[in-house]
């Protein structure tokens, strides 16, 4: 009898059916309690503090946005920068939610809350965003210079420089000014460098538009917003088109990319090999197995490095001046650190998983505050006439150009001047382009991971000209 009890019960608590029961009659008999208890009322039940609203707010965004940035129509997918969308939407709709709502006017944006979207949570995903790229460029970086410079290098510079002279060009006309220029670009190139350097220098500066003042950096981000969806679907559209229009044999530009990749990975083991060789009777210390010590100082040098500010114009510091900023600061000391991988006998190397854990998480957090920042911005000064209907319309004309343009010169150049195969030229432009979703749709066109080689070549310089290059090109004007 015993043991028939024992096994019953045995059985019974392994049982999911039961647990699953069980959970929903405790939490139904706690809710019991909640409406039955004196004083109780919604607001009593769920009791919600200004710290705890923005957390929950916070990570449900987050949740919505990589949800709807793994929605893939026809190979299209937004990624990471669902998150963005979501934030913009979450931004515009809690600005006109009125603070009186029960409950969820606990969400409600006020400016309090602005300023730590915008200062906080923009600025501490941009640092982990800008140092994780940093590392995960450093050790093949200053290789890749010396081995792809004629091509791929070359590719992505080009690509760069000519969107952000059109940028120049654009930023002259009276309706658009640098500063929403400079939001076109970014979102245009989907380079979310780009528009940090920009939203930097903008944020110190306070403009007039249509009679209402403003901070600069909220054209940024309404710039940003409203091309950033055209710039992935334009880059991912040229990808997935080229070979269609130019009627390409995808099996033979396949077999032509993999003798491509088999040369380029004969030069990377002879390089491995000799590094090792270097190394082998050298051990270094680590202060922890997750690399957090090095990326945590390498992070305070560019700071550091990235605050130190220059005088452009003989009037000094009253006039025109340059400073590298969080993102090229933090990007160009993590390379560095990241390139020698280590400092004496201390190891600087940081663990890939790490990595990638820390710029996926720095992104989305960045896009989160700057998303909300710029929903929120929309409302108020759309409804204030400071952002019209011409404006946005200007902005989606003149991202396209900014899109298209680049990569149409890219193309002719890897083909005529570099000759490139297809896949190569198409990955390089992807990189120049700093488009991820344009590479997730030409590894599922080729069929081969082999084209992000050329993506990874001129990726990094690209990244690093766009946030450098926005930074310089509001500092003089700034």
């Amino acid at each position: 009898m015993k043991t028939k009890i024992k096994n019953f019960f045995s059985k019974l608590f392994k049982n999911k059916v039961f647990w699953i029961c069980f959970a929903i009659v405790f939490l139904g008999l706690i809710i019991t309690w909640c409406i039955l208890a004196p004083g109780s009322g919604a607001s009593k039940i769920v009791s919600v503090g200004d710290a705890m609203a923005r957390f929950i707010g916070l990570f449900l965004l987050l949740a919505l946005g990589l949800a709807l940035g793994r929605v893939t129509i026809k190979g299209i997918s937004f990624g990471s920068a669902g998150v963005f969308l979501v934030a913009l939407g979450i931004g515009a709709a809690f600005a006109s939610v009125p603070t009186d709502t029960p409950w969820i006017g606990r969400f409600v944006l006020i400016e309090k809350d602005i300023e730590i979207y915008g200062d906080v949570l923009e600025n501490f995903g941009l640092i982990l965003f800008a140092s994780a790229v940093g590392f995960i460029a450093g050790p093949t970086f200053f290789r890749s210079f010396k081995s792809n410079a004629k091509s791929f290098i070359t590719m992505g510079i080009s690509v760069t420089v000519v969107g952000i002279l059109l940028t120049a060009l654009i930023g002259l006309i009276p309706d658009i000014g640098p500063f929403y220029a400079s939001g076109i670009f970014s979102g245009a190139i989907t380079s979310t460098p780009a528009l940090a350097a920009a939203n930097e220098i903008a944020s110190k500066v306070t403009i007039t538009v249509g009679g209402v003042s403003m901070q600069a950096s909220s054209l940024v981000t309404i710039g940003y917003a409203v091309t950033y969806p055209l710039g992935v679907l334009g880059v991912v559209l040229f990808i997935q088109l080229m070979p269609r229009i130019l009627k390409a044999d995808m099996s033979m530009e396949r077999g032509r990319l993999i003798v491509s990749a088999l040369k380029s990975e004969m030069h990377a083991e002879k390089a491995e090999e000799e590094k090792q060789r270097l190394d082998l009777d050298k051990t270094y210390f680590e202060v922890d197995s997750y690399g957090l010590t090095p990326f945590a100082i390498a992070v305070f040098c560019g700071l550091l490095l990235g605050s130190i500010t220059i005088p452009l114009t003989p009037d000094g510091y009253n006039g025109s001046c340059f400073s590298l900023g969080t993102t090229g600061g933090c990007l160009l000391s993590c390379i560095t650190f990241a390139h020698f991988g280590h400092v004496g006998k201390m190891s600087f190397k940081v663990p890939e998983n790490v990595n990638k854990t820390f710029r996926e998480f720095g992104l989305i957090v960045f896009l989160a505050g700057i998303g909300i920042v710029g929903g929120y911005n929309l409302v108020l000064y759309g409804s204030q006439g400071a952002v019209t209907g011409l404006m946005i319309a200007l902005g989606i004309g003149l991202g396209v150009i900014i899109t298209v343009v680049p990569m149409i010169g890219g193309y002719f150049m890897g083909k005529y001047l570099f000759k490139l195969p297809l896949l190569n030229n198409l990955g390089a432009i992807t990189g120049s382009m700093t488009s991820t979703p344009a590479l997730g749709a030409l590894i599922s066109m080729a069929k081969t991971d082999d084209v992000a080689t050329a993506y990874a070549s001129a990726f990094p310089i690209a990244t690093i000209l766009t946030a450098i290059g926005m930074n310089f090109y509001l500092s003089l004007l700034a």
